[in-house]
């Protein structure tokens, strides 16, 4: 299984920072999803530009993290925080298979 994480973002001016959770299947994100504990309502539905995602508080990312997610990036966050060979671009993958 293979559950993918984005480094926390603020939302807007003030906001709270969140991160989001993805999977290479929606199963696999279900799983997750569960383990973490989230409520399936919470979940955003896969379009033609992004897959289906949870929003993470950054405690719940870290959780996420300790779990074996794996940490990515968007396409508008292009500073990784860890090496380059260690992050995925779960956008692009996303739109690649949609083709």
């Amino acid at each position: 299984m293979t559950a993918y994480v984005t480094p926390a973002r603020r939302s807007g001016k003030g906001a709270l920072k969140w991160a989001r959770l993805t999977a290479d299947t929606e199963a696999e994100l279900d799983v997750m999803a569960a383990r973490l504990e989230l409520q399936p309502g919470f979940r955003f539905y896969a379009t033609a530009t992004q897959p289906a995602y949870f929003l993470l508080s950054p405690a719940q990312r870290t959780a996420a993290l300790s779990l074996g997610a794996q940490p990515a990036i968007t396409e508008t966050t292009h500073r990784p925080t860890a090496g380059p060979d260690d992050q995925i671009d779960l956008f692009e993958a996303h739109r690649e298979g949609t083709r």
